[in-house]
């Protein structure tokens, strides 16, 4: 089996845009995938957009009453 790690796990500053864990008979293996760069010393904000912080927006009641929360963004810029 394989698992796609959430995007705070990436190293941005490797331009690396996913991790996979993949369940190898007794192994667990990490894939990076990165995009290939000639610079890879400043924060690339074009590969990295906003993502989800992890954290509920609301509870299991608002959620089975209709509710819809926004997600919560963060940036993965280390220096912010």
């Amino acid at each position: 089996g394989m698992t796609l790690l959430p995007k705070k796990s990436c190293n941005v500053q490797a331009c690396e845009i996913a991790r996979v864990l993949k369940l190898s008979g007794t192994r667990v293996e990490p894939i990076r995938i990165e995009v290939p760069r000639q610079e890879s010393s400043f924060f690339q904000d074009d590969i990295y957009p906003d993502t989800w912080d992890l954290k509920p927006t609301m509870n299991a009641s608002e959620w089975v009453g209709g509710a819809n929360g926004a997600r919560n963004l963060v940036s993965l810029d280390p220096s912010a």
